[in-house]
This record gives C-alpha cells, structure tokens and sequence, in this order.
C-alpha cells in the first residue's frame, strides 16, 4: 500500500488495450484490473440530520494498492493517472466499484461526471468520470455481497480490524491494522 503521490505506476509495462467499436465511435480500454472504495463516517449533525464523511479512498491498480486522505488527493490523481496514460472520452481506464450506488453520492461533488447509466435513480451501473475512467458496479455485475464476492475470488476479507462506530475524518491518525482493512476491503 504506497499513498496516491509515491504511485509511478510500471512505465516499463505499457498496459495493452481492448478495442470496441460503438457505432461510428471507437473506445480503447486499458486491459488492467483496477478497483475503488472509500471508507467514511456517519453521524448526525447538530439539527440532528445524518451526515457523513469520507476518510481515505483507496484505488487498486493492476495488483497496486494506493491511499489517499482528501477528495484533492484523489483528483490530483485522477489528473496524474489521466496524463501518464492519455485517457479520455476515447481511451477509459475501467475502474470496478462494490456498490457504485453510494460512492457515487460522494463523488458527484467531487469530480466531473460526463455520462451515466442507471437502472433506476441513485443506483448507477456504470459511470464515466473526468472523461477517462469508466466507473463500474461490481455488485451489479456479481449479483454477490463484498464479503461473497472476496470468497468466490479466493481473497481473505479482513474483519474485526476497523471499528465502525468511531468517528474518523482525513486528518485521524490510522493504524496498521485499519489501512490492512481498507486494504483488502
């Protein structure tokens, strides 16, 4: 696990790419396996309405775990992975996401959202994000929890190490064994 700005990527590996044709429309997809989860936390503010809070976001790269603490630290990421790898509206890094339904109600405020296609509102099944990054619903494609989907691809989920009743925020110290959990998670 390196934090978002240690991230280089494997220049000596350019990844290869997956070509579909849509019609008059040609787009190049990075053959990577990539994945995205933030952690957050709930609570209930002063006119007793629930908020919540994202802590640390988490992004998978072709076997490559990296962190970050803010929403700026992951558009500057986004930026950095956009201009390394020349993506946009015809060249898309697939990125899976377990439940897009509810990281997406983080990042509509934080990035540009050009397309999205949902079965009904606020349960998107995928999602183009800053033009480049083509957001999909793991859950919707497994039909699986995390916890089942984890078992199915043979990876050990981590319980027990973080606990949800704590309130955290970008600037709370982790442990170990909580960025083990967001990790694996």
């Amino acid at each position: 696990t390196m934090k978002a700005y240690e991230y280089d990527g494997k220049p000596e590996e350019e990844p290869k790419e997956i070509i579909t044709k849509r019609g008059h429309d040609t787009i190049r997809y990075l053959n990577t396996a990539n994945g995205f989860d933030i952690e957050t936390s709930s609570f209930r503010d002063a006119d007793d309405n629930k908020r919540a809070t994202m802590y640390i976001w988490m992004m998978g790269i072709d076997g490559q775990i990296v962190y970050g603490r803010t929403w700026g630290e992951f558009q500057w990421f986004l930026a950095f992975l956009k201009d390394k790898y020349q993506l946009g509206i015809h060249k898309r890094m697939i990125v899976y996401v377990h439940n897009l339904g509810y990281e997406f109600q983080f990042l509509i405020n934080h990035v540009g959202i050009s397309q999205t296609f949902s079965r009904t509102m606020r349960h998107p099944i995928k999602t183009l994000i800053e033009d480049g990054f083509e957001l999909r619903c793991s859950f919707m494609l497994s039909g699986l929890s995390l916890e089942k989907t984890a078992e199915e691809l043979k990876v050990r989920k981590q319980t027990g190490l973080l606990d949800y009743t704590k309130l955290r925020h970008s600037g709370t110290p982790l442990t170990e064994d909580e960025l083990k959990y967001c990790e694996y998670d």
